[in-house]
């Protein structure tokens, strides 16, 4: 017979371990100054750099249209990619692997004489490695005749860059944050800018708001002379009036003035009619200048990082790998949703496991995925990981994995309570506990090493060539990306779901039957 681990025990000190681990978040929280919020959930402008020079410009003036693109298939070298379309011409794609064509010079010469219409120049030496290249998110991978796409270039044993010298850099706009991504020698950063209060000084703004204001202020214009209009029209008629009092004679001068005074009528509500339509206008005008701001900004707000960056570390130095802009309305209502999401799950699980089982039970299923979310959200607080929507997905996988496990117990607990009725309840837990033991711990390691794959081989330098076991593996633990961020919170949440499960959901049944349920008997 199995011998039976008495896991009951050790309820009381788990819930003070927990209790201790969930204020210790709330103080990092408040140590930290709140959580690293992505792009998702803080309006404003963000954008990844990378400081790599410049290996070599591609034009392209032949028949259709072209397209450069990078090929990361795995393999530890790659290739570029140039794909040919477009009307009554054959589609064709040119490749140009790093280890076939290994310098600049070989891959210029082959890229050149392969692709008709191609002019590759060369802005670096010859003798670099291909498998340096950089590719930039900065610029239109179709390429033309007119405007050249920039390939950049980073050797492995390039000086790191001060982060200070990256802040003084961007000292003449209002950066919320600079923060290093991977590891310092690929010369990452990540720059963030509140961009809330800049759109109210963007270019496009002000041009779209004077034209608003112009249209105003003929609406204004055309409303006075519509009224002025009225007031002759009114004029007219007690003139008209007097005239018909003081003489017959005078009647058909009236009548003439009359028919004058409404003529006057009519195009006075013609003019009202027209500055009415003005001011629609220049309503439209508005809605549509709010509408511009956003794009506007965040492209003004790109030019101006861009600028500075190549006045500090040279033109055509910076390979800019992401853009984004999120608007303060779409961040507020994404952060809403967020949580009504988390409050959502939380209660459809209350009341799934009412239905299945005793309301306790319900109480300590929900209390084991509350602990888990606090645990992950503490965990996140204290290590500074961006929070995004990338996090919040974890964290929901992570509460439908702990709840799984959670039902699983709780099923054979009433299970052997069937079995055992004379059995002390937390005899009954102990029991049940100890046998799906085994299925819990296989089911975790199980899922952690499918997990710990998508965080070992997401690391983007891993292939790199002529790395050391020893350097793969301070790149695998430095470099930080949102798949990875993504598989090492859900790492922490398996654990802190096992744990929850058994002491936390567990703990409170023992607490209900030892305390709550004698006080009502």
């Amino acid at each position: 017979m199995k011998s039976i681990i008495h896991f009951s025990r050790a309820f009381l000190p788990a819930a003070l371990v927990s209790t201790a681990l969930i204020i210790a978040g709330i103080t990092g929280y408040i140590i930290k100054g709140g959580f690293n919020l992505g792009v998702d959930f803080q309006a404003g402008f963000i954008q990844e750099v990378q400081f790599a020079p410049t290996a070599f410009t591609v034009k392209y003036a032949g028949r259709g249209d072209a397209t450069i693109n990078f090929s990361r298939d795995g393999s530890k070298n790659g290739g570029i990619n140039i794909i040919i379309s477009g009307a009554n011409i054959d589609g064709a794609t040119y490749r140009f692997d790093f280890d076939q064509y290994p310098t600049l010079q070989s891959l210029q010469t082959a890229m050149t004489a392969g692709v008709e219409g191609l002019t590759v120049d060369l802005a670096a030496s010859g003798t670099i490695s291909s498998q340096y290249l950089v590719q930039s998110a900065q610029g239109n991978p179709e390429l033309n005749a007119d405007i050249p796409f920039t390939v950049h270039y980073l050797e492995p044993d390039a000086q790191p860059i001060p982060i200070e010298q990256v802040r003084a850099a961007l000292s003449g706009i209002d950066i919320a944050s600079i923060q290093i991504l991977g590891a310092p020698a690929e010369r990452r950063f990540l720059i963030r800018v509140d961009a809330e209060e800049r759109a109210s000084s963007s270019p496009r703004a002000g041009a779209v708001s004077k034209e608003s204001d112009s249209f105003s202020k003929e609406s204004d214009s055309f409303s006075k002379e519509s009224g002025s209009f009225s007031k002759e029209s009114d004029s007219f008629s007690k003139e008209s009036d007097s005239f018909s009092k003081e003489s017959d004679s005078f009647s058909k001068e009236s009548d003439s003035f009359s028919k004058e005074s409404g003529s006057f009528s009519k195009e006075s509500d013609s003019v009202s009619k027209e500055s009415d339509s003005v001011s629609e206008e220049s309503g439209s005008v508005s809605e549509a200048a709010a509408a511009a701001i956003p794009s506007d900004t965040s492209r003004t707000l790109d030019e101006s990082v861009n600028a500075l960056l190549q006045k500090t570390f040279g033109k055509g130095g910076v390979a800019i790998t992401r853009s984004d802009f999120v608007g303060s309305r779409f961040s507020k209502q994404l952060a809403n949703q967020a949580g009504i999401l988390l409050g959502l799950t939380l209660l459809l699980i209350l009341i799934y496991a009412s239905v299945r089982f005793k309301p306790q039970f319900a109480i300590g299923a929900v209390l084991a995925i509350a602990h888990d979310a606090l645990i992950m959200v503490a965990f996140i607080a204290w290590t500074q990981m961006e929070f995004n929507t990338t996090t919040i997905a974890a964290i929901l996988t992570i509460l439908g994995y702990s709840i799984n496990d959670t039902i699983v117990i709780f099923d054979r607990v009433r299970e052997t309570r069937l079995l055992y009725p004379d059995d002390m309840f937390n005899g009954v837990l102990d029991r049940a506990i100890t046998e799906t033991l085994s299925r819990t711990v296989i089911t975790t390691l199980t899922t952690m090493l499918a997990v710990l794959s998508l965080y070992i081989f997401t690391t983007r330098g891993l292939y790199q060539s002529g790395l050391e076991i020893r350097e793969k593996i301070l790149l695998v633990l430095s470099e930080h990306n949102t798949m990875k961020d993504f598989a090492f919170a859900l790492l922490v949440g398996m654990i802190s779901g096992v744990y929850s499960t058994i002491f936390i959901a567990c703990g409170w049944t023992s607490f209900w039957d030892k305390n709550i349920k004698r006080e009502k008997a």
